[in-house]
């Protein structure tokens, strides 16, 4: 008896056993499938940006900057010598696709104009000129005023009767010189000499014409380059910019084009547009040569327009 009482104590012990057991195993299993079925959780934080709001808050910003500019420049009646130049081109200028020399060059593209490389007939038998703007400030020269980081240079005598805002406004006031050192960009003399038999040269400077007038008669030393000078007074003042009016210079605008280092100055005319980077103090610029092969071909061009609007791509959007 007693030995199968142990015996059926010890089935009963096992069989008792297997069903925990069983169930445990169970218990572990469902845990790992619902932990490989669930992923781990992660909060993720969504940023809603609203478009108004963003050019509410950049207009804010942009009215303050303009402010302060305005209220620096004119603080008490003074002049800032920088007042009277072309505004400084803005950073991205800097950044821009640099047309002809660009690191890869375009695709064939149909442009909106056909352009036609054959000469046109004249009555006279003479290819007609077409007219080249050039700015100034950064483009053919760069000057500091007196007491500035240059003290070399040629120097120029700026005498103003009126005082001149940063808005372009101005008022009448005791004449205040003011001394500015200035500096040609490498080749200008050589660029000018060759690009005058070509095109009728003028200057549109944003620039007032106190201070242009004898920086372009340094210019024209060793002869009379330019036809024609235009200065902040014939400029469209717009959102704080300067903008140039081609066809003030020449109603036909298939025949004008315009060198300048700020794409806000061509604003209006972009398939005018020549691009060339700002140029401040470097001694080995060459922008200016690496030009005059493009110049040289454009004149035969019918509509510069045709040729120059390539580099906006496709869609005819420019990356400047």
């Amino acid at each position: 008896m007693s030995s199968e009482s142990e015996s059926d104590r010890d089935r009963a012990a096992a069989d008792g056993e297997a069903p925990g057991s069983s169930s445990r195993h169970t218990r572990s299993k469902s845990l790992q499938t619902s932990d490989e079925i669930a992923p781990a959780r992660r909060s993720i934080r969504i940023k809603l940006h609203n478009e108004d709001t963003l050019r509410q808050r950049k207009h804010r910003r942009a009215q303050s900057t303009n402010t302060q500019n305005s209220s620096g420049a004119m603080r008490a009646g003074e002049i800032s010598p920088a007042t009277l130049k072309s505004p400084t081109s803005p950073a991205s200028s800097l950044s821009m696709t640099k047309y002809p020399r660009a690191p890869v060059p375009p695709r064939p593209l149909i442009p909106r104009r056909q352009p036609s490389y054959t000469i046109p007939e004249t009555p006279s038998g003479r290819l007609t000129q077409k007219t080249l703007v050039l700015d100034l400030d950064e483009t053919l020269i760069h000057s500091m005023a007196k007491g500035g980081r240059m003290s070399t240079g040629h120097m120029v005598e700026v005498k103003l009767n009126t005082l001149v805002a940063a808005d372009g406004s101005s008022t009448l006031g005791p004449q205040h010189p003011i001394l500015y050192y200035v500096h040609k960009r490498p080749h200008c003399d050589d660029f000018l000499r060759r690009i005058c038999k070509w095109y009728n040269l003028v200057i549109f400077t944003a620039s007032v014409q106190e201070y242009a007038d004898p920086v372009i008669d340094l210019l024209e030393q060793e002869r009379k380059f330019f036809s024609g000078r235009y200065y902040r007074q014939h400029c469209t003042y717009r959102h704080g910019a300067y903008i140039k009016d081609l066809s003030s210079v020449e109603p036909d605008l298939s025949k004008v084009m315009i060198l300048d280092n700020s794409p806000l100055s061509y604003m209006f005319h972009q398939d005018n547009a020549i691009p060339i980077e700002g140029w401040i103090n470097d001694p080995t610029d060459n922008d200016l040569l690496h030009l005059v092969p493009l110049l040289e071909g454009l004149q035969y061009v019918t509509d510069v327009r045709s040729f120059l609007a390539l580099r906006g791509g496709e869609d005819g959007k420019h990356a400047v």
